[in-house]
This record gives C-alpha cells, structure tokens and sequence, in this order.
C-alpha cells in the first residue's frame, strides 16, 4: 500500500483526505473480524543467490506473479520461508500454501513442512526449480515430484487458454517417476507435463516447472483445497475483518460469494444497505473502480 504521497500531490485532494480519515476505522475492525486470508504465499529471500545477476526469470517468479494472486479471488498473507521454523507460524490457519521460489529447502524448513504442512487436506504448490539438489541438475524429491534440468531449453505452457510465463524460460522436465498416480493439469506447448497434481496422505501437492502460474489455475487449486473464493471473475479481490474490498479489472456485472453466517452487508464509503442474493452479493462496476464492504456476521 503506497501512502508516501511521491514527492507531493498525490494525494493533495479533499476526496483523498476524507478516505483516508475513512480508512482509519477500517483498519481496526480489518484485524478483529471473522474474515481472514486460508492461503499462505512463502518467499525465499536468501533463493536469489542462487540466481545469476538479473536474471529475466525472477521477474516471473517473484515480481509478475503478484499480479494473479491478486486475481484469483481469495486473499492471501505473505511469509518468508524461514517464518516456518518459528513457532509462531500459524499453521492452522491456512488451507493453502504456495511457495514461490523454495530453492534450497534446508533441514529445518523440510522439518517444519513434514510437522506443520502436510496434514489436514492442505495444498502444498511448489513453483518452478523448488526442492533444487546442490549442482541445481535435478530436485523436487521432497516435493514429490522429481525433475532433472537442462539449461538452455525454453518453454511455455497453458492452463484453460491461458500461457505462461509471458515469454518462455528455461525450465526443467519431469521424470518419469513424478507422474505416477498425479494427474496433468497443464503441459508445455510441446506437449510435455508442466504441471501436476497429487493427493497424497493427508494433504495434496501440485508443482509447477513455470513460474508466474495463471489466476484461473491458482483460483482451481484453492478451490480444491477448500479455500473460500469470494470472486471467479478474474477482479481484485480481499477480505479481512469485517470488508470485502474488489478492483474492477473489467468493467460489467459482479459477484461476490460471500462465508456463512453474513447477515447484512453495507457499502462501507455510503453506509448504504447492500441487498443479499442468499450467499452472494451482485452488483455493477466501471473497469478500474473499487469497491470496500463491510458485513455483518
């Protein structure tokens, strides 16, 4: 969230002023409502020395990829891989985890998985070279599924017409031994499984070999793993506390599903009622607009 007001005038507005003196009562019930995010995303900071210097795939694997998780209709909180190692880590919270550049898994992180992790139906979704072995040639063991890697091969894949990465990056394959009893959810445009998924017991894994996965197959994911998805139209979307807050990525009729139990629903800028579909709430936006609102439980 940008509140630096960039060397003045952004925010230089009564309009501004006003949302937010607005803002400042959300924020106290955004921490004490029944709303909160079920999927976890963990971040490796020390996995960029693995990296070389600019390195173009680190762009899709970090920097690109917050932008579907923003689409794919459910919120969710930030960690670094380390966080898992302490005791704090609200495990239970989540019904999802998505680890974004878990190169180099030491003891301690697997320990914590193993213990934390993977149990109670939760997804694990290792994303691109995770669980990488010390000369990065072959990995995902402790995942489940093995890849062997060869530099210089590029390639892209498509999940439901959509192809990511935008351009394509070198990548490993999959062994043989990955495909038993997984199914294929995407494959390269050569034909080749880019990405599987897998019950296992007590939790599911899923690996993707390209970074910068599609919103529509992180929202299918979630969806399997049980999380609440609040908006299937590909918006912005996150709730927390008491609001619901939604960016209009395309303008036209939306819907939100809203959790059990909500008994009213209000426009949280207006104060104005919101009419209830049952458990969803729709409504009209312009592209681009944004819309906070505030329920009842």
């Amino acid at each position: 969230t940008w509140w630096f007001d960039m060397w003045g005038g952004w925010f230089d507005a009564p309009e501004f002023r006003e949302l937010l003196q607005k803002a400042e009562g959300w924020i106290g019930e955004q921490t004490t409502g029944p709303l909160r995010a079920e999927t976890a995303v963990l971040v490796d900071d020390r996995a960029f020395a693995s990296f070389g210097l600019d390195e173009t795939v680190l762009y899709d694997l970090i920097y690109k990829q917050r932008g579907p998780l923003g689409k794919m209709g459910a919120p969710y909180d930030f960690y670094l891989l380390s966080d898992l190692t302490d005791g704090r880590f609200p495990a239970d919270a989540y019904r999802a985890v998505i680890f974004l550049n878990a190169v180099n898994l030491e003891e301690p992180v697997k320990r914590a998985i193993r213990e934390k992790l993977q149990r109670d139906d939760r997804l694990l979704l290792w994303i691109y070279l995770a669980d990488a072995q010390a000369d990065a040639k072959s990995g995902g063991e402790f995942a489940g599924f093995p890849w062997t890697y060869v530099p210089g091969e590029t390639e892209q894949a498509v999940y439901k017409g959509a192809i990511f990465p935008e351009n394509p990056v070198s990548c490993a394959a999959f062994a043989p031994e990955a495909l038993e009893g997984a199914y294929v959810l995407a494959r390269t445009n050569g034909g080749a499984p880019a990405v599987l998924c897998r019950r296992g017991k007590g939790f599911t894994a899923a690996y993707s070999l390209l970074p910068c996965l599609p919103a529509r197959l992180l929202t299918d994911l979630l969806t399997l793993s049980g999380v609440h998805i609040y908006c299937f139209s590909e918006d912005v979307v996150y709730a927390g506390g008491r609001y619901i807050a939604i960016h209009a990525a395309t303008g036209g009729e939306k819907r939100l599903y809203l959790p059990q139990g909500v008994t009213a629903v209000t426009d949280a800028e207006t104060g104005k009622g919101q009419r209830l579909n049952g458990c969803f709430l729709e409504f009209s936006m312009e592209q681009y607009e944004t819309r906070i609102f505030r329920l009842e439980v």
